[in-house]
Formats: structure tokens, sequence, C-alpha cells
């Protein structure tokens, strides 16, 4: 388990090493592998559903490896004026210590503007032998070529496949009865099951219903998962600060910002930690205010999303 101070139990029991996350065992044995020959490449982990592990395995690589590493949210920060001075010079220097391996995480990169994919395509090459970029998309179509066709190695993160389901979901039940043994959480088997079976493929997603419900119901029975809103996509997403899915979820619903706002009410407020929720209500209690004078919600809305996603 995680030694995370936080008590969110996403980030809590976060997996910080290859050998510890949930994932098929062909996925074990392609992660050792770079980590045992210390031979990384340029990697784009994809998949279209949020939650899978591509960020931990990101993550987890450059701790397995030892290695120096920035790391970036397409979605927050897409600017090319960040790959031209901060990304060029942490790519371009002589690491802090030698023989330590230089990488970049660009997470969401599906969220890149064209321009900086670009120019990001030419900073592989010329960086080759200094740094390596791994990157994590939802969307693989919105990589351009380019970035795809011999410069990075894809490696799809579909956890629906058959072959993967019925081992990942032992797996996701054994780990989440163990958080819940942890945290000292009264639990039926079957209910954690159902939780697992209809969240799968995202563990995320199942961690943080699992938090919800032990903070909703003296136990976690049937009973429990029955009357459990189901409303929590949007949530889910910002907990993943996955902004611009966000925004594209609100958009797609045609969601007024008092919708937008009860939802996040009811569903973020109770998986952030504990500290921070009163924060995170002034936050929902100031935008709906200025919704109500402002001539462009849409903003307003995404705005209030953001500064959420900053207590995480």
């Amino acid at each position: 388990m995680s030694e995370e101070k936080s008590s969110v139990w996403v980030e809590k029991y976060r997996p910080t090493k290859i050998s510890t996350i949930i994932m098929p065992k062909y996925f074990h044995d392609y992660f050792n592998k770079i980590v045992e020959s210390k031979n990384v490449p340029n990697l784009l982990l994809y998949s279209s559903t949020p939650g899978t592990g591509k960020t931990t395995i990101a993550k987890a690589l450059v701790k397995d490896l030892g290695a120096e590493y920035i790391y970036y949210n397409a979605s927050m920060t897409n600017s090319i004026e960040v790959l031209r001075t901060e990304i060029q010079t942490f790519a371009s220097t002589s690491g802090i210590h030698k023989g330590k391996k230089k990488i970049v995480i660009l997470d969401e990169a599906d969220g890149l503007t064209e321009p900086f994919q670009k120019a990001l395509r030419g900073f592989i090459e010329e960086f080759d032998k200094t740094c390596k970029f791994i990157l994590t998309c939802n969307f693989i179509h919105k990589i351009i070529p380019a970035l795809r066709e011999g410069r990075t190695q894809e490696f799809d993160f579909n956890m629906n496949k058959p072959e993967y389901k019925q081992e990942l979901q032992e797996q996701i039940f054994q780990r989440s009865c163990a958080i819940l043994a942890n945290e000292k959480v009264k639990y039926d088997d079957n209910a954690v099951r159902t939780v697992v079976e209809k969240h799968f493929p995202s563990v995320r997603k199942v961690y943080a219903t699992l938090q919800k419900m032990s903070n909703m119901y003296p136990e976690i029975n049937e009973s429990a998962v029955k009357t459990m809103e189901n409303e929590t996509e949007l949530s889910m997403l910002l907990f993943g600060k996955h902004l611009s899915q966000a925004r594209e979820y609100v958009s797609s619903r045609n969601m007024s910002h008092s919708e937008v706002f009860d939802n996040l009410f009811k569903n973020f407020v109770p998986m952030v930690d504990k500290m921070k929720q009163p924060t995170c209500i002034l936050i929902l209690s100031k935008y709906d205010f200025q919704c109500s004078m402002s001539v462009n919600v849409d903003i307003q809305i995404a705005a209030c999303m953001y500064e959420l996603i900053t207590q995480l």
C-alpha cells in the first residue's frame, strides 16, 4: 500500500511501484523489462476509459528507474511556451546525478494543441539521447500521426478485453477488501463485487465510490449499493483531474450551472480530504453566486472546476 498522507483513498492507496499496480501479467512483464534493462522508449499510453492506470504507470516507472522527471497535465498546461522554455531546458541540460534517466510526463496529451504536438515531434528526436517522453491520453485520434508513427511506442490500456476482465476484477476486488479492512469499514463481499463490476475497469471509480459509501452508510452492503446515487461521472472526471473531459461532459448534457454545482456538492465534496471539504463548499458557493451575475456561465463553471481540482 502507498504511504501517502492524503485521506483520499485514490491517492492514499495509489501504487508507487510497477510490481504493486493492478494490471495483466503481460503488462507487468513489459514494464518490468523496461525497469530491468533501463532501456526506456518514448511511450504513448492510451485508453478511452479514465482510471485504468496510465498515469500511475508513468509515475511508477520513473520511481522504479530512479529517474529525474517533470510532470505536466496537458488539459491544464498546453502552452507552446512551456515546451520551448521549461521542457526544453529540462531535456537539454545534464542531469543532477550522472547516469540518471530524464523523463518528461505529459498527462492527458490529447489536450495538447496541434502546434504543441508538432513542436514536440522535433523535441523527441532532438533530445532522444538525453531525455525520454511518456504521453498518456484517452482519445488516441487526437494525437497527430507524426507523434505516433515511429516516435513513440503505443500501449493500449483497454482493460475491457475478455482475456483481462476476470483476472483484473479479482485483483481489484482483493485490493478493495484490503483497503476497507485497513480503513475499518464494515462491508459485504457481494456488495464490493457489485461495485467492482459496475465501475470496471476504472480502479479510480471503484475506490472513490467505496470511500463515498463508507462516509454515507454504516456498512457497505447490497442495500447501500442499490440506494447509491449514480450521478458520479462528473466528479470522477474532476477527481482524475480531467478538466477538458469534465467540460465536455457538462456541455454534452447541456447542464445548467445549478445542476453542475448541485451534482458536485453531492458527489465531489464527499470524495475529497475531509479537511478540504469546507473549502470546496465555499468554492461552489462563490461560483454559484457569480453565475447569477455572469454573461458567460460556461467560463464560471470551468473556473470553478479548475479551482476544485487544485484542492486535490
